[in-house]
């Protein structure tokens, strides 16, 4: 998935011909961006995902930044993965954004 040049496309459905790198599965689990060296962190909803990417649902409409962090949360609460994300698009409270690589523990929050 390249995000540069790419049209917002949040109401794609899964598995059409579009500009991802790989379909996704629709979902509804809870999610977290992480921004300013974990600093300050938003709660969302991860509508779908691929190997690739996401697309979130945001509680409250705000600029996310170029590049985040995201935590995938099990419905324990417990931390199911950690990925370094770049926004492709954002429309108002949905956003699409490619999975740039896991984030190892001794990197998080930088």
């Amino acid at each position: 998935m390249v995000c540069e040049g790419l049209p917002p496309k949040p109401d794609t459905p899964t598995g059409s011909e579009d500009a991802r790198g790989a379909p996704r599965q629709r979902m509804l689990k809870r999610g977290r961006i992480i921004v300013n060296a974990l600093q300050s962190t938003f709660e969302v909803t991860v509508r779908d995902m691929s190997e690739t990417g996401v697309k979130l649902r945001l509680q409250d409409n705000w600029a996310v930044p170029k590049v985040f962090e995201l935590i995938i949360v099990n419905t324990d609460g417990s931390e199911q993965a950690r990925r370094l994300c770049e926004k492709c698009w954002q429309q108002g409270i949905i956003l699409g954004a490619r999975f740039v690589n896991a984030v190892e523990p001794e990197h998080r929050g930088h």
